[in-house]
């Protein structure tokens, strides 16, 4: 590297250092496209621009005017054979003579910087069209889930061709699942990964480790979408089946071998006998559904769960202002939001006893207004807080109460 009191810069020198780091870049970048990752890129560019940083730090310092003598002119013999007035007057001199080399250093070095600023724009630029492309990726995933489900559509429609009435049917019942591929797009884009809406679930597994269910016994999840918990009643060794409306996320829950089946919430529950389910789960459902129908699945509920068995439905929380005034409408099948003293009140009308409201998802911290006044927390409460809340349900086990009366008495 060229010194930094070294007021002559040799340009050819720092320009074949410039190429040869250009072309370690290069050779760093040479990979197969399809194993080239944002991250790689991100990586390669750093390390090319944090180089040309070192060079043109160098470069500013050797274009620099000197105004004082150099400390080796300082040091011996110098310093006793020349006094420092005519080391001053040398000094002159030389800058007299360079003065059109630093000129020439000062626009190498202000090349450099627009050479550096190209590499930063390129490197967001880079950035940018690698989310595009992951954006794209998952578009084209949605359209030939649409596609594939809308081929299954006419297959279904072509059939019963001969008698009206039964194809009339037949058209009323397809027509109802037109929205299946849209809907599974809507939950890919707003409602998040499905590792993500796993760790969100993990939060479930104490309560019902509390409430001590045998993992032989059945838990149904109501409207179970991409089946994310019931892979984890799966890992944790429960028994667990889902239903779902919805055709494509049917499918895409039996292709991870999950037991779930297309079927109507309350159709299924009333189908079933009374006190065969452990637990009853249903996350984002009950929003969906007109007031007359969700007091008729919150009956079906505990006629069909065991003494002891526990109800779990999640929906979001209308507390939360940003919630109840534009997140609520941005799925347009939710109905009307529910605040948590009703969905409180309902289940324990309907006979649930205990209810526990337990609220959940609050919003980062970092997006509330800072300050410690009253006003402000309350504030951060109604636009920061729980976007989300369960209302846990328990059917009381009247038997096993009076025993414990009993021991009691």
């Amino acid at each position: 590297m060229i010194e930094a009191n070294n007021p002559e810069i040799n340009v050819d020198e720092l320009m074949k250092k410039v190429k040869a780091e250009a072309q370690k870049y290069r050779a760093s970048s040479k990979v197969p496209q399809d194993e080239i990752t944002g991250r790689q890129m991100s990586t390669a560019d750093s390390v090319f621009v944090s180089r040309l940083e070192a060079l043109l730090k160098n470069a500013e310092e050797s274009s620099k005017k000197i105004t004082e003598v150099p400390a080796k002119l300082a040091r011996f013999p110098f310093n006793f054979s020349l006094s420092q007035k005519i080391l001053l007057f040398i000094l002159k001199i030389y800058n007299f003579l360079f003065k059109k080399q630093r000129a020439v250093n000062e626009s190498f070095v202000y090349s450099l910087k627009l050479l550096q600023s190209v590499l930063v724009s390129i490197e967001t630029r880079s950035q940018i069209v690698e989310h595009r492309n992951q954006n794209l990726v998952a578009e084209v995933k949605a359209l030939q889930t649409e596609v594939a489900h809308y081929k299954q559509l006419l297959s279904n429609l072509s059939k019963n061709t001969n008698n009206s009435d039964i194809q009339s049917q037949a058209i009323a019942q397809e027509l109802e699942h037109l929205q299946d591929a849209f809907y599974v797009a809507f939950e890919d884009r707003f409602r998040g990964n499905s590792e993500e809406i796993k760790k969100r679930l993990e939060v479930y597994l104490p309560i019902l480790e509390k409430a001590d269910l045998s993992t032989s016994e059945l838990i149904l999840d109501l409207g179970c979408g991409r089946g994310e918990w019931l892979e984890l009643l799966q890992d944790k060794g429960y028994k667990a089946k889902g239903i779902d409306c919805n055709r494509v996320m049917v499918a895409e829950c039996q292709g991870q071998n999950l037991d779930v089946q297309e079927a109507d919430a309350i159709a299924h529950l009333q189908s079933l006998p009374s006190e065969s389910l452990a637990a009853i789960t249903g996350f984002h459902i009950i929003e969906h559904l007109p007031f007359p129908q969700l007091l008729q699945l919150f009956a079906e509920a505990i006629r069909v769960l065991k003494p002891g068995g526990i109800s779990i439905f999640e929906t979001p929380n209308p507390q939360n202002v940003m919630v109840g005034s534009k997140s609520f409408y941005l799925d347009p099948t939710h109905r009307n939001p529910l605040p948590s003293e009703l969905t409180q009140f309902l289940l324990e009308n309907t006979g649930f006893e205990p209810v526990d409201i337990l609220p959940l998802n609050p919003v980062d911290f970092n997006s509330h207004i800072p300050g410690e006044e009253a006003i402000i927390q309350r504030f951060n409460e109604l636009f920061y807080g729980h976007q989300d809340y369960a209302a846990i349900a328990y059917k009381l086990d009247r038997e096993k109460l009076n025993n414990v009366e009993e021991e009691k008495s």
